[in-house]
């Protein structure tokens, strides 16, 4: 396949959703929490820390965002929940998607803005599933690159993008299969899990 221009740009719902979480969490006072707070509470998150163990735990602001900051917060959550559309549209505060991407909302991937999943198998999609791409550096740019860097493809870019506008064909589609390995636990316990092997179609 001919390299082509790469006429992707940064993801416009990602850079907001880092601005109001950088908003939110600089400088921040903090504030009386509703939250139910455990006599010796352990905080992972600092200061930050919900107390909530239900399934929207991570679809709450931070615990200490000042009540009168609040509504930035959830100015930031409906900009992750809305689909984002083709341009041009009449919703021009959404528009832009494409011309290739990997879902048109960022809860697409993020459910009630928890992790991402895995397929389930090799006849399941790829919703929210990431697949990153590189090249091996060579000695010129081994030197400059730091412990967790990588090199894009040159025509891919850094990541797999399976999904496009209509009449514009996708990077490629992601296939899964899973082989369970038996896995011996510190314990002595013995376990099966799944071992994924990944393949890029199209």
């Amino acid at each position: 396949m001919p390299a082509r221009t790469d006429t992707r740009a940064v993801s416009v719902p990602a850079l907001i959703l880092a601005g109001f979480v950088l908003f939110a969490a600089s400088g921040c006072e903090r504030s009386t929490s509703n939250d139910t707070v455990p006599e010796n509470p352990v905080r992972s998150g600092g200061y930050t820390t919900v107390f909530d163990a239900s399934e929207n735990a991570y679809s709450l602001p931070a615990a200490n965002i000042p009540i009168t900051r609040r509504d930035s917060f959830f100015v930031g959550n409906a900009f992750f929940k809305q689909p984002w559309v083709i341009a041009p549209a009449s919703t021009d505060a959404r528009d832009g998607l494409g011309p290739m991407y990997n879902t048109n909302t960022c809860q697409g991937c993020h459910i009630k803005d928890g992790r991402g999943h895995a397929p389930a198998g090799p006849r399941s999609e790829s919703v929210s599933l990431l697949i990153r791409l590189s090249v091996p550096p060579n000695e010129e740019t081994r030197k400059s690159l730091g412990k967790f860097d990588a090199i894009p493809h040159p025509v891919y870019g850094g990541q797999l993008q399976d999904r496009a506008i209509p009449r514009v064909p996708p990077e490629g589609r992601v296939q899964v299969q899973y082989s369970e390995q038996p896995v011996i636990l510190a314990d002595g316990n013995q376990v099966r899990l799944r071992k994924p092997e990944f393949k890029i179609q199209d």
